[in-house]
């Protein structure tokens, strides 16, 4: 249930969106950022491997494949769930990519939300956090 009102609210966002002068277009490569969110992101035609700032250490999420939409405009990457070392909780997050009007830069939007293992409903979370960094695309020299 929980998970629906999650896309729900993805399309909501990414239809609130919009950008003019759009450069891009092509969100292969490798990004990076700093602050909140997302620190790196390297991304390729069929999978994306993020990671972010997280406590007590950063979220690493491996390679996830492209489970939603890139239209050209915006890309949803359906993140893999990381459960705690200790088993308690799982994080779940979708990263919301749209270009800027800047070359070589893109937005990224990251939300997501911990379950915690003894919540006994699937509609209960106690944490639920978003961050939005601009990524700047790392250009071989």
């Amino acid at each position: 249930m929980i998970v629906n009102k999650f896309k729900v609210f993805l399309a909501v966002l990414c239809s609130l969106i919009t950008c003019q002068s759009i450069y891009a277009y092509d969100f292969n490569g490798n990004y990076t950022g700093t602050g909140k969110g997302l620190i790196g992101i390297e991304i390729n035609s069929k999978q994306v491997h993020a990671i972010a700032r997280c406590s007590p250490a950063n979220c690493d999420w491996k390679t996830n494949k492209i489970s939603t939409l890139n239209n050209g405009n915006t890309m949803i990457v359906e993140l893999k769930p990381l459960e705690s070392n200790d088993k308690t909780s799982t994080l779940y997050s979708t990263i919301v990519l749209t270009p800027t009007n800047i070359p070589n830069k893109i937005q990224a939007s990251l939300i997501s939300y911990r379950q915690f293992a003894s919540q006994t409903e699937s509609t209960d979370y106690n944490s639920a956090s978003s961050a939005t960094v601009v990524l700047t695309k790392k250009i071989a020299q």
